[in-house]
């Protein structure tokens, strides 16, 4: 039985993330994934995603949000309605972030899935602490023992 310190099974934006974030603080990680996650996909993603201001400032403090910065844009303003519904909700960046003692450069960013996918692989790959296990099939977890037991019959414990 393999043993690693954290199994992170997923290894979209999320989880790889998190295992670059563990890699930061010296901690061991394992990704697991049944996608071939060691290469960027070949077909680009034109995707948008909106991401907080406090996400952002956590990938900075990773090294995640220098490449991005510049492609994001800023979220300023905000109008939330569903269809026909008269009922709505409006506001602004003024309208959360305002006083003498706070202030904002904005709420949040969009910023393209490829782009930030593609700087989270770069930074993961390769790196000493993150091991990836992919494609593979996940056909048990216990929770309970931090086990995970993978279709070809390899049985990792966290």
């Amino acid at each position: 039985m393999e043993v690693q310190e954290i199994i992170i099974i997923g290894g979209g934006l999320i989880g790889a993330v998190i295992a670059v974030a563990l890699a930061r603080h010296n901690i061991p990680s394992v990704i697991l994934d049944q996608r071939d996650i060691t290469n960027p996909p070949t077909t680009p993603d034109h995707r948008g995603i909106a991401i907080t201001a406090f996400s952002a400032e956590w990938l900075a403090e990773y090294g995640l949000w220098q490449n991005i910065a510049e492609k994001a844009g800023k979220i300023s303003h905000i109008h939330i309605t569903d269809h026909d519904h008269p009922l709505f909700l409006d506001f602004t960046i003024d309208d959360l972030y305002s006083g003498p003692n706070f202030s904002a450069e904005a709420m949040g960013y969009m910023v393209p899935a490829g782009s930030l996918q593609r700087d989270i692989w770069q930074a993961s790959e390769n790196h000493p602490l993150i091991t990836k296990i992919c494609p593979v099939e996940i056909v048990d977890i216990d929770a309970g023992a931090a086990k995970v037991a993978l279709a070809d019959g390899r049985e990792i414990q966290g």
